[in-house]
């Protein structure tokens, strides 16, 4: 017997009405290698979304790549971060004061001398300050025996002044103790040979007695090196 729409109990889907929402305990039909069979909707292995397409995963999400407009994190973690072709950079605990941020990641960060906060700060010194001392720096000076002038004196200054410091700048003081002998002076000490470096920012000097020493091993003299404008 041909069988038409009058002895037919088979239903079209498409006149089937649709649903809203697939619910945990919907069942879905699946043609398997064992025939026929169904599955309820919370076993189906996809991702759910409600009516607007939003979705929940409670386990782990693994991939090569994603493209997502906005993402809201708890937590974030990654071996790096780059943000617009740029990385974000590790660094030891220590002072940088010039650092690049793109789009919240650190990009780049270094100390850089003569920096604004620098400049600042010796513009207020030399405003404020009732001497305008900028630059202070002391040591002492040794007098081999038999020699009347000090062993070569050799520091490090600042740039902006190296070249400015002369010898009116350097205050000499002769070392006296009470429990040492020591020759006394019998002339004013004076600074010689005074030199600035700029490859290196060395400023060297000696300082003379006039006098030859007879000491052993030696006297000593304080001196105290302070730069005003």
């Amino acid at each position: 017997m041909a069988i038409d729409s009058t002895n037919s109990t088979t239903v079209s889907i498409l006149n089937l009405p649709s649903a809203q929402l697939a619910l945990g305990t919907d069942k879905l039909l699946l043609q398997t290698d064992n025939g026929t069979q169904v599955i309820t909707f919370e076993d189906f292995n996809v991702v759910k979304t409600d009516l607007y397409g939003n979705a929940t995963v409670l386990g782990s999400l693994t991939g090569n790549d994603a493209l997502l407009t906005t993402l809201t994190l708890n937590t974030l973690s990654a071996e790096s971060y780059t943000s617009n072709g740029k990385t974000g950079v590790n660094r030891s605990m220590s002072y940088y004061n010039r650092v690049e941020v793109t789009n919240g990641v650190v990009t780049s960060a270094t100390y850089v001398t003569g920096s604004p906060e620098y400049q600042a700060l010796l513009t207020t010194i030399r405003t404020t300050s009732s001497t305008n001392v900028v630059y202070e720096q002391t040591g002492t000076a040794v007098f081999q025996q038999g020699a009347s002038a000090s062993n070569i004196i050799g520091i490090s200054v600042p740039s902006d002044i190296g070249g400015l410091i002369r010898p009116y700048h350097i205050y000499l003081t002769p070392y006296y103790s009470p429990s040492v002998s020591y020759a006394a002076y019998n002339y004013m000490p004076r600074i010689q040979n005074l030199a600035y470096d700029a490859n290196t920012g060395v400023l060297s000097f000696v300082i003379n007695s006039l006098e030859i020493q007879s000491a052993a091993p030696g006297n000593l003299m304080y001196w105290r090196l302070v730069y005003y404008s």
